[in-house]
């Protein structure tokens, strides 16, 4: 999987390759996420990232944050029992989003789905957002394998009843929500 990874990483910056200017060092955090993708075999020994230039380094470390889910380091070494299973997590993401805290919310989520979260909280509207989670009933687990889960949430719609899926991934020992 890991190699699979850096593959799609470096067909995802092809197009970057060929005018790449490097326009300055890395900050520190990327430099920590460097170390860290390192340290975890992420960032592979005979990959010359060091030789890249700047603008293509910078889209490689979005590329592995946004497929990784590591987007805060601190939060995903930290121990937090919160994030441990799936539930945890699902239940830990309604809390939070009702309490209006969207830090937290946020690190239920994974860093891919952040935005698209954001754009649906646009389109129903906060309060439309809040009902729909108040009328969620518990998650029932489908599958879990290979760091993955699917879980589902039945919901009667105008007497119908309807299945939503939710998934998610362990990233590092914390379960994060990839989509719902």
């Amino acid at each position: 999987m890991k190699r699979a990874l850096m593959v799609f990483a470096i067909i995802l910056l092809i197009p970057f390759l060929v005018n790449a200017q490097a326009t300055s060092e890395l900050n520190e955090e990327d430099q920590r996420h460097v170390e860290f993708f390192k340290k975890h075999g992420i960032l592979e020994e005979g990959l010359n990232f060091d030789g890249m230039s700047h603008d293509i380094q910078k889209k490689f470390l979005e590329t592995l944050i946004v497929q990784t889910g590591v987007d805060d380091i601190d939060f995903i070494e930290s121990k937090d029992e919160r994030f441990s299973t799936p539930e945890k997590t699902w239940d830990l993401y309604k809390a939070s989003f009702l309490s209006g805290d969207m830090d937290l919310c946020n690190k239920c989520l994974m860093p891919a789905f952040q935005k698209k979260h954001e754009t649906t909280v646009i389109i129903l509207g906060h309060d439309g957002m809040v009902r729909m989670i108040e009328e969620m009933s518990p998650i029932q687990k489908i599958t879990e394998k290979d760091l993955k889960a699917k879980y589902r949430i039945r919901h009667e719609i105008n007497g119908n009843e309807i299945t939503f899926y939710i998934y998610f991934k362990n990233v590092f020992g914390k379960w994060r929500i990839i989509q719902y």
